[in-house]
């Protein structure tokens, strides 16, 4: 079984961030993920999307049909609501005109004195439709964030948990051991791999986290 999120919304909303912190803690629940993005803005505005696709059985490639829209704003529903399955549905502020798990996500984040925790409580809504384990979510905000309002995050993902309910049926989990890395650590790893001596290159996106990679690597 196969399960396909696409998170939403303008450049600067924190997709990036909402996308990093579910590819990983869907990776420590034990499934194969893989995520595809289209290239971001620097510019604020316009619309960006991110889609994780995970399941017990090795991701090559995402699907165009979706299970959940994350949508961080009516752009995202308008674009992309024709492509959800049946049983799809989107996950948003109650704001939003669309059909789904539809959450007071704003007022709660304003409520609790902490406005970029809109996303977190949406992303607490999602962990409990998809009936995730809200501690390794938890566990994972900790370490994206290090000492960022924890006490916030948590917070705010304890709310959008307690206002949803569970509407997915999940792939079984695997106990495979394998690695979650992105296109170019794969490409720097693979260098490595086959003998890399010297790498030189010029800084310029979007290579330039090859290089980041490989040193990070050396000093390990």
């Amino acid at each position: 079984m196969k399960k396909n999120i696409l998170i939403g919304g303008a450049a600067g909303q924190g997709m990036k961030s909402l996308s990093h912190i579910i590819g990983l803690a869907l990776k420590r629940h034990g499934y194969y993920v893989h995520t595809h993005t289209v290239y971001m803005s620097r510019i604020r505005g316009g619309h960006n999307f991110f889609q994780i696709h995970f399941s017990d059985q090795p991701v090559t490639t995402h699907s165009h049909k979706l299970d959940t829209i994350l949508a961080l704003n009516q752009e995202t529903v308008d674009k992309h609501k024709n492509r959800l399955k049946s049983d799809g549905f989107v996950i948003g502020d109650e704001s939003l005109s669309a059909q789904g798990l539809l959450l007071p996500s704003k007022n709660q984040a304003q409520a609790i004195n902490h406005l970029k925790g809109n996303n977190i409580i949406l992303l607490g809504g999602l962990v409990k439709a998809f009936n995730l384990d809200k501690k390794i979510f938890l566990d994972v905000l900790d370490q994206v964030f290090k000492n960022k309002a924890l006490d916030l995050n948590h917070r705010a993902l304890e709310i959008g948990y307690n206002l949803a309910q569970v509407k997915v049926q999940l792939p079984n989990k695997t106990d495979d051991n394998h690695m979650l890395i992105n296109g170019n650590q794969a490409i720097a790893l693979g260098s490595i791999a086959a003998g890399l001596g010297v790498f030189s290159a010029y800084p310029m996106t979007p290579s330039t986290s090859v290089m980041n990679y490989l040193l990070i690597m050396r000093k390990i």
